[in-house]
């Protein structure tokens, strides 16, 4: 909390592989800190948060694009840090209580869902009218905004946000290695499909199969018990 700049951005403490000017992924950050300050009985954590995210949020276009939100560049972000922001801003909405949370988490979900290609593809990085910047997809973003769309049909109880998310997860399917004899690669989600993609090149990443078995067990659970089931799922996943 020390280190948030006055105007609600993250610029100090960083990690060494973002870029100082670019970090509006924070935003889950800043959902961190609000679950920390609702837990905790602390107002100067919740207060802090609050004000983070709504930075974040007034940055954002008409169009539901976010600047700003990229390890490396920000003219045509990852999906993995998009879906990051999206993840706070729903979350912190939540805990917050703040409408206007959700509905810029709603704008920046809805332009990605009409990107959703019919097989579930999607591309790794966009572009500011949120058209493809490269032909490789991010499959740690997809997996992650399957959670923030389940996430928002629980919350909103609209099952609209629900639409995108079995294709999504069959494409990511379609590219995990279920019958290697190395455990480090059996069940694991690489970075990029195909593999050789810019983002975790050639490597099979521990957060995107983790993220992958979240979207799993919440899909799971809507399918066998109903829109409200997923919750039981831990939202500080």
């Amino acid at each position: 909390m020390a280190t948030l700049a006055g105007d609600g951005h993250w610029r100090r403490g960083n990690s060494r592989f973002a870029r100082a000017d670019a970090t509006l992924y924070n935003a889950r950050t800043a959902w961190a800190l609000a679950e920390a300050g609702v837990r905790l009985g602390d107002h100067k954590f919740t207060g802090a948060a609050a004000h983070s995210l709504r930075a974040a949020a007034g940055l954002q276009a008409p169009n539901g694009w976010l600047p700003h939100c990229c390890l490396s560049d920000p003219d045509r972000p990852l999906l993995h840090t998009l879906a990051y922001a999206i993840g706070g801003l729903v979350e912190g909405g939540r805990v917050l209580g703040d409408p206007r949370l959700l509905r810029a988490a709603e704008r920046t979900a809805g332009a990605l869902m009409a990107a959703v290609r019919a097989d579930g593809w999607m591309p790794g990085r966009y572009r500011s009218d949120w058209s493809p910047a490269v032909r490789w997809s991010c499959l740690t973003g997809q997996a992650q905004m399957a959670n923030n769309w389940i996430r928002l049909a629980e919350i909103t109880g609209d099952s609209q946000w629900l639409e995108p998310v079995p294709v999504v997860l069959q494409f990511v399917k379609r590219t995990q290695n279920r019958r290697s004899r190395e455990p480090g690669v059996r069940g694991g989600i690489k970075g990029a499909w195909p593999v050789g993609g810019a983002y975790g090149a050639y490597e099979v990443l521990n957060w995107a199969t983790k993220f992958f078995a979240d979207a799993l067990m919440r899909h799971e659970a809507i399918q066998t018990n109903g829109l409200g089931a997923a919750s039981v799922i831990s939202v500080l996943a």
